[in-house]
């Protein structure tokens, strides 16, 4: 199913402070978020953008005195990182779809998974999921 579209991004670019970590927020002024832990700060983020419906931009990087090269480092990690998932998204899908048709060519699960470097289990997972879906169409 399709995720809903969001009217617009609430960016949150948290700051740490001596009480721990603070953060404006857009067309709210002077209603800031703050919270003792960056994780606590990142969940009130989530809850709010929830609640506006807006997707959440949140960037930490800048916010605790990175010299410019160690945000460069950490921005590239973070990019990477979601470019791996969208990624692992794509051959998760790809490879539901090879053991299906290995498995409806007449191969075992144990020959798909050596053709597909995966577990006999694996594929009996992904061919069980495929056979589940398979029965609930009309």
């Amino acid at each position: 199913m399709a995720e809903k579209k969001k009217r617009g991004r609430l960016v949150i670019a948290p700051v740490h402070v001596d009480a721990g970590w603070f953060s404006n927020v857009a067309g709210q002024p002077g209603q800031p978020i703050i919270d003792r832990t960056l994780a606590g700060l990142h969940e009130k983020a989530k809850k709010l953008a929830e609640e506006m419906d807006k997707e959440l931009l949140f960037d930490a990087v800048g916010g605790f005195g990175l010299s410019i090269d160690g945000q460069a480092k950490v921005r590239n990690a973070i990019a990477v990182r979601r470019e791996l998932e969208q990624i692992e998204g794509k051959v998760a899908l790809l490879v539901s779809d090879a053991v299906v048709v290995l498995l409806k060519a007449g191969l075992s699960t144990r020959d798909a998974a050596v053709i597909l470097g995966l577990s006999h289990q694996r594929v009996h997972q992904l061919y069980g999921a495929y056979e589940e879906q398979e029965r609930k169409k009309p």
